[in-house]
């Protein structure tokens, strides 16, 4: 009878090894799709930024060349927040334009920014 227990212990701590490695595995693999998925999202965000950031710029040279009426800076951030942004900083030099956004985004804070102006 020693014998069947001594077998039995050895397969329950075969199996209770395998299920923590098969526990610890799958945990790994949860986190690994958690983390892929939240960083395509806030890349995806932060893209949007940058385009919004970058056309926001070019709106504002348009504005101060005379192409767009309007503030150039108001037209820079209504580039912004049109995907929940916020124009943080809008500066221009002659036809130079320099925008920094930022979008809250959760616990995060996406920023950005751009530069643009016409060659001389």
């Amino acid at each position: 009878m020693s014998f069947c227990r001594n077998q039995a212990r050895a397969w329950l701590i075969a199996e209770h090894g395998s299920v923590v490695l098969v526990t610890l595995v799958s945990s790994a693999l949860i986190m690994l799709t958690i983390s892929l998925v939240v960083g395509v999202a806030v890349s995806g965000r932060y893209a949007a930024l940058v385009r919004a950031t970058e056309n926001g710029a070019l709106n504002a040279v348009d504005t101060r060349t005379g192409r767009m009426a309007g503030l150039p800076c108001s037209n820079a951030a209504t580039q912004v927040e049109a995907i929940g942004g916020v124009v943080e900083r809008c500066t221009f030099d002659g036809f130079d334009v320099r925008i920094e956004s930022i979008l809250p985004w959760g616990f995060l804070t996406l920023r950005a920014r751009a530069h643009a102006g016409i060659a001389p």
